[in-house]
C-alpha cells in the first residue's frame, strides 16, 4: 500500500508579498500625508494667531494714545497725512498725548508722538515705528526717540471725522490745497478731528534666517507670508461730539481670497 504524503505550503508566493507591500506602502504614504496636512494646518493657525496678537498690541498702543489726545504746540494741533510707500498704504499721523508719565523733573504733563512707516532691510519689507518726543517745543513734528513697534506691516491707514465727513487727511499738510480766494478753509485744515479711524494689517516677519535668504536672493516674496491680521477701529478723541458717531468697534477681518 502506498501512503500519499501530503505536502502542506508555507509562506506566502511573491505575488502576496507584492500585494501586501504595495498595501501596506500606500497606507504609511496616506498616514504621512495626514500628518503633514495637520501640521501645516497647526502652523497656519500659529502664524495667523501671532500676526493677530502683534496686530491688536500695536492697535491699542495706537489707541490709548488717541484717546488722551490734547493739540500740538506750534502752527499744527494734529497732522495726519495720507502716504504711499511703494505699492502700500503707509499714512503718518502726528499729535500730543497725556497718555505718559514724566519720569524726570522738568518734563511735560503730555509728549508728542508719531506713527509712521519704514521700507525694511529687504524689498518689500516695511516696518511700524513710533516717535515720541517728551519734551514739546515749537517744532512738534521732529525731535525725541524713535522706536520700531512690529515688522512684517502689510499697510497703515488713518482716516479723520470732522462730524459730518471722513477725510484722509487732517493738518496742513502737502495733499491738502486750500484755493487763495477761499473764505472758508476746510474743517480739516485745523483743530482736532472728532474721531479718527485707524486700520492696520500686520503679516508675518520674517526669521534671521529667511532674511538672510531674501537678501542673498534680492527680495520679498509676498506669496510665503499671505496670512496677515487685518483690525480696524473707531477711536473718539477727548471732549468730542459723539453724535453720528459709531461707538467703537475693533472688526478684525480677513484679506481678500483668505480662508474664513
Amino acid at each position: 500500500m502506498h501512503v500519499r504524503k501530503q505536502i502542506t505550503r508555507m509562506g506566502f508566493t511573491l505575488i502576496e508579498v507584492i500585494v501586501a507591500s504595495s498595501i501596506v506602502t500606500i497606507l504609511i504614504l496616506g498616514a504621512m500625508s495626514c500628518f503633514r496636512a495637520a501640521i501645516e494646518s497647526q502652523k497656519i493657525v500659529d502664524e495667523r494667531m501671532e500676526n493677530m496678537q502683534k496686530a491688536r498690541m500695536v492697535m491699542q498702543m495706537i489707541v490709548d494714545d488717541l484717546r488722551q489726545c490734547v493739540p500740538m504746540v506750534g502752527e499744527s494741533e494734529f497732522s495726519g497725512m495720507s502716504r504711499m510707500l511703494g505699492s502700500i498704504e503707509a499714512d503718518n499721523l502726528d499729535f500730543a498725548t497725556a497718555n505718559s508719565r514724566p519720569i524726570q523733573a522738568g518734563e511735560s504733563l503730555f509728549h508728542e508722538v508719531s506713527y509712521f512707516v519704514n521700507p525694511g532691510a529687504v524689498e518689500g519689507m516695511y516696518t511700524l515705528f513710533r516717535r515720541r518726543d517728551r519734551h514739546p517745543d515749537a517744532e512738534p513734528l521732529s525731535g525725541g526717540a524713535m522706536e520700531p513697534l512690529v515688522g512684517g506691516l502689510r499697510f497703515l491707514k488713518f482716516e479723520y471725522y470732522d462730524g459730518l465727513d471722513w477725510y484722509d487727511d487732517w493738518g496742513a499738510t502737502e495733499s491738502i490745497q486750500v484755493e487763495e480766494d477761499s473764505l472758508l478753509a476746510p474743517s480739516n485744515m485745523s483743530g482736532l478731528p472728532w474721531a479718527v479711524r485707524v486700520t492696520i494689517s500686520i503679516g508675518k516677519e520674517p526669521s534671521p534666517e529667511e532674511m538672510a535668504a531674501m537678501v542673498s536672493s534680492g527680495g520679498f516674496d509676498a506669496s510665503d507670508y499671505e496670512r496677515p491680521a487685518i483690525l480696524q477701529t473707531i477711536v473718539k478723541l477727548p471732549d468730542q461730539p459723539t453724535e453720528n458717531l459709531s461707538s467703537d468697534v475693533e472688526t478684525p477681518s480677513l484679506p481678500e481670497g483668505g480662508d474664513p
